[in-house]
């Protein structure tokens, strides 16, 4: 009996220590697994809340295609130093050594040899060189081309994130009010369904709701994807996963404090607009390069003095007096192309031609940034008329809800129709503040198109944001009559 114990004992130890150990395995390897995801940084780092300003430094800062741009502007620097050096003066050494091995005859035994070593030191300086000046008028545009480009994709970059960062605040907002209806749709189901048992409804109204139901979960996955997909965008700006953002203060004014005059914008689009900047930029390039397509024929004059020093073998020079040797040599040089079997011609005809791509490519830069300005001009007086006519539908739509949550306390009617009409007044909402985003969007197209989109801009916009993330449903029904918008007397031209 004692022995049997002992056994039973042994294998409930046995069992137990072989539990253990598994356990102890799971929990080192999830440990290990742990630790060495931690060694990795990932790509996509989680922050905290941000605003538009703190969410456009982080893009600035890792952003790899600006970064590129600002490398290629450094790299047309130093091309510009390269052209520059040409017309200073260059040094170079060299060091020569010679054999010589002199005989009276083919097959004769008495040979003369002597060893001769040569160094010298030369200066050369370039006196009338038409070509390489004008390669250094060339290189001097592209360096300000190069910084139009930088300054492009800043602006650029600038709305882009701008952009991204109210596509996820209106995301967040549509898939809010897709929840909100889920579940009025998902109550409205289960009442369906209790009629359904007790025989007061039909199996096709089942079927009906049941469709509504599915319906609006897709509608639900759908908006969930949207936001997905705008904070990866936004993150893939930024390489960094921003997601909690601040939202824009439903109490807060919007003032939009610069003259809406339109001449005024169009004179500073045709002094500031960076692409219509660097279009002249690169006619001017053109026009460089067909002169000096034309320049071959002109003389090249350069001036050289030089330093030799020779150096005899002692030894089997024929006297001590030419052991060693120095001499001058200075000299100019001009030379004069007289033909290059039609290059020149041919080149310069090119020239010729890429100068009038450039001077219609200005052109239609020009006529884009006219275009481009009215249309955002007509959308940016759109935005305030409907700005105005969204807000009175928000209004409207609550002067209702109150009727409808009258008419259910009376039994009028049933919770179905006021969960609808609580929808109502999320989506006019939505559709009001998102108008108020594409405002916002708006004015940064103008500022862009204009040339004078800068990083104030985004801090000033920055200064509207809270980081009090409300619901959808707080902000809907917080609204009143009082909430400042936008001074019409600011956008109507």
């Amino acid at each position: 009996m004692n022995v049997e114990l002992k056994m039973n004992i042994l294998r409930v130890k046995l069992l137990f220590y072989s539990v253990f150990f598994r356990v102890s395995l799971c929990v080192f390897f999830e440990m290990y697994c742990v630790l060495s995801d931690a060694k990795i940084k990932p790509v996509f780092d989680q922050v905290a809340a941000l605003n538009l300003h703190q969410v456009y430094q982080l893009v600035q800062k890792n952003n790899a295609l600006f970064s590129a741009e600002q490398a290629a502007y450094r790299a047309s620097r130093m091309r510009l130093n390269q052209k520059k050096s040409a017309f200073l003066p260059h040094v170079t050494a060299s060091l020569t050594s010679d054999y010589e091995m002199v005989s009276s005859t083919f097959l004769a035994n008495e040979k003369k040899t002597n060893n001769r070593h040569v160094q010298s030191i030369t200066l050369n300086q370039s006196l009338f060189d038409r070509v390489k000046w004008g390669e250094y008028q060339v290189s001097k545009l592209q360096e300000q081309s190069a910084q139009m480009t930088v300054a492009l994709s800043e602006q650029q970059l600038m709305y882009d994130t701008a952009n991204q960062y109210f596509k996820i605040l209106k995301a967040k907002m549509l898939a809010e009010l897709k929840q909100h209806d889920l579940s009025t749709v998902r109550k409205h189901l289960g009442d369906i369904k209790k009629s359904h048992q007790t025989g007061s409804l039909s199996e096709s109204d089942l079927s009906s709701a049941e469709r509504e139901y599915a319906n609006a979960r897709v509608q639900m996955l759908d908006a969930n994807d949207e936001v997905d997909c705008a904070v990866n965008a936004l993150s893939m700006l930024a390489h960094q996963h921003i997601s909690v953002l601040y939202q824009l203060n439903p109490m807060m004014p919007i003032k939009l404090d610069d003259s809406y005059d339109m001449d005024y914008w169009m004179k500073k689009t045709n002094q500031n607009n960076v692409e219509i900047k660097k279009a002249a930029l690169d006619l001017s390039v053109s026009k460089k390069r067909h002169t000096i397509a034309a320049l071959p024929f002109f003389p090249v004059l350069s001036a050289q003095i030089s330093l030799y020093r020779h150096i005899n073998n002692p030894l089997t020079a024929m006297s001590q007096s030419n052991k060693n040797s120095y001499y001058w040599l200075a000299g100019l040089s001009l030379k004069i192309p007289l033909y290059t079997g039609g290059y020149t011609s041919s080149v310069k005809y090119e020239k010729r031609y890429l100068m009038e791509e450039q001077a219609s490519r200005l052109s239609y830069q020009t006529a884009k940034a006219t275009i481009t300005l009215q249309n955002i001009w007509n959308a940016l007086y759109k935005n305030e008329q409907k700005i105005e006519a969204y807000r009175m539908h928000v209004m409207s739509a609550k002067k209702s809800l109150k009727v409808t949550q009258a008419y259910y306390a009376e039994g009028a009617i049933t919770l179905l129709d006021v969960f609808k009409q609580e929808s109502i007044v999320y989506d006019a909402y939505k559709t009001y503040w998102c108008e108020r985003y594409d405002l916002l969007l708006n004015y940064l197209k103008l500022k862009k198109i204009s040339g004078i989109l800068s990083e104030s801009d985004l801090k000033k916009m920055s200064q509207w944001l809270t980081p009090e993330v409300k619901s959808l449903s707080d902000m809907a029904f917080i609204f009143h009559e009082t909430e400042v918008d936008v001074n019409k007397n600011q956008l109507d031209p």
